[in-house]
């Protein structure tokens, strides 16, 4: 299994995320968790995250 890393929170406008701003509005539009439920199709996305 490989080690746990932290990382510090960074905006993802891709997937609606903000460091500012409250999450929970994402549940407004399920159609927005896709990148969670679905992961695959964000590979791209996910690589540039864990890479920065």
């Amino acid at each position: 299994m490989p080690e746990i890393r932290h990382v510090k929170p960074m905006d993802v406008p891709e997937f609606g995320l903000f460091r500012k701003e409250d999450m929970y509005g994402l549940v407004e539009d399920l159609s927005r968790l896709e990148f969670l439920t679905v992961p695959e199709k964000y590979t791209d996305i996910f690589s540039q995250i864990i890479n920065e």
